[in-house]
């Protein structure tokens, strides 16, 4: 399991105002939390391939399987999840597929603030306006990397934080 620590609450503040502009989550006052993997912490081997800018196995299959269960429950209860590039000259939305976050895990969009966001519980009707979205998109949650993708901050109605807990809080 990969250490994890919880975000500074200043960091959540700045990076969820960041978001605004390209998700909206359907709730009046989204929980905040986010976690980022403990450097301290990690082994010899882990610290070298952070040292040399690789990503860590066990971090790329953290937010791997955190796509997968946000693109299953989503298609559950007939909602979307998309995944988002906000920082490009135009901000691209794609249906949430594991390949596609794959992809996002090895650019370098993943590793800007808020630069890869993963949104989930997306209405069908916002889905139908992927080649030319109305930003923000509404949700019922967003995932966004942080702290030069080390990190990742979870922005979501307080049901749906309980349901993906084990990927965004300190355990």
């Amino acid at each position: 399991m990969i250490p994890l620590i919880e975000l500074p609450e200043d960091l959540i503040l700045a990076t969820a105002q960041r978001l605004e502009p390209w998700v909206r989550v359907s709730t009046t006052q989204p929980s905040r939390c986010g976690v980022a993997v403990d450097v301290h912490k990690l082994s010899a081997q882990q610290r070298w391939l952070v040292d040399e800018g690789a990503l860590l196995p066990d971090w790329a299959y953290h937010w791997l399987t955190l796509a997968a269960e946000l693109a299953y429950s989503g298609a559950q209860r007939n909602l979307g999840s998309v995944l988002i590039y906000p920082n490009t000259k135009k901000a691209l939305l794609l249906p949430l597929e594991t390949t596609e976050v794959a992809e996002a895990l090895g650019s370098g969009a993943f590793r800007h603030e808020a630069g890869v966001l993963l949104a989930w519980g997306v209405p069908t009707d916002a889905l139908a306006k992927m080649n030319n979205p109305h930003w923000p998109v509404p949700c019922l949650g967003v995932v966004a990397s942080v702290v030069d993708g080390m990190g990742m901050l979870c922005l979501a109605a307080v049901d749906e934080l309980s349901r993906i807990s084990a990927w965004v809080q300190r355990r």
